[in-house]
């Protein structure tokens, strides 16, 4: 459960007071007139402004019964060259995140939204706190002093965590109680893209090297550390026990190729998922039910979906 003083909300009024001011007659003066004087006129107040709309996360439509493969998958939505990360939430697949997500579009610095599975919210830095976003525009404050953009967090079954890449670009973790200190986990701009596993004990980390980007494997309990090889945009599979990374070939000026691998945190074993020799495969999203997958083309931002390849 969130603090009692998180329950405080910070209210963003989204209707704009528009119109002129109301002009004011100034008071008449008694007088003995026999004549009735009439009543000082004031003018009407003009009507408000209509309320800026509240952006609205998008789901689009995936075929029921679903047969395409990874080697031949189908595409979703035609893309315009900007490869943006989509997101599967039990609500829907959303080709994207929206920056401005609901009452986010009145922050002065508002950060990513982020999705936390077990409460079926988003949440986002909003100024310096980490806020619960709701539909209606209001954000509920959860934490102070959040500083970080790049987030993630789980709630309930006693993993309330918030994990942060924040501006002194350490990745922090912390209790969403507000209890005890930040925990650094790793030092460095090299890091980025922190993601918690479902249940909350483990943390994948993106790292960039000389070499290529390296995808990481944090142990939250006991602090180790697993290389889990080269990789890009890792994302959990919903069993907890599985990840899947792209890899990726370039040029030096622009990539070449990539395909989505699948690595079993268990036994550090990898496997291709499938090779798309025309399509540069980026930013897995898994369905909840780890049936289908849906990835970005990382060329033309393409939206793709197939059925999750299992082991036979």
């Amino acid at each position: 459960m969130f603090p009692r003083n998180s329950a405080l909300l910070l209210s963003i009024s989204l209707l704009l007071a528009a119109g002129a001011c109301t002009k004011q007659q100034p008071p008449t003066a008694r007088t003995t007139a026999t004549a009735a004087q009439a009543p000082a006129q004031e003018e009407p107040a003009a009507p408000p402004a209509p309320a800026a709309p509240l952006e609205q996360p998008a789901t689009v439509e995936v075929p029921d019964g679903l047969d395409a493969t990874l080697s031949m998958p189908h595409r979703l939505r035609q893309g315009n060259g900007s490869v943006k990360p989509p997101l599967w939430t039990a609500q829907g697949l959303w080709p994207r995140v929206p920056a401005n997500l609901y009452g986010l579009k009145s922050v002065e610095k508002p950060g990513a939204p982020a999705w936390d599975h077990r409460s079926a919210a988003w949440y986002a830095s909003a100024n310096g706190s980490l806020v619960r976003l709701s539909p209606d525009g209001r954000l509920t404050v959860v934490l102070d002093n959040v500083q970080g953009h790049d987030l993630d967090l789980r709630t309930g079954q006693g993993a309330e965590l918030l994990v942060s890449r924040e501006p002194d670009l350490n990745i922090t973790l912390r209790n969403l109680d507000g209890s005890g200190a930040p925990r650094v986990l790793l030092k460095g701009s090299n890091f980025f893209g922190p993601r918690l596993s479902p249940d909350g004990s483990q943390l994948l980390v993106s790292e960039s090297r000389p070499g290529g980007g390296r995808v990481l494997l944090l142990d939250l309990n006991s602090g180790a550390r697993q290389d889990l090889g080269p990789g890009v945009s890792p994302t959990w599979h919903p069993d907890g026990e599985r990840a899947v990374l792209a890899r990726v070939t370039h040029n030096g000026e622009k990539l070449t190729g990539g395909d989505l691998w699948e690595v079993d945190l268990t036994s550090g074993k990898a496997r291709c998922l499938a090779r798309t020799r025309k399509l540069v495969e980026l930013d897995a999203a898994i369905s909840p039910d780890g049936k289908s997958l849906a990835f970005v083309e990382g060329l033309t931002g393409d939206l793709y979906v197939a059925r999750y390849p299992e082991v036979q």
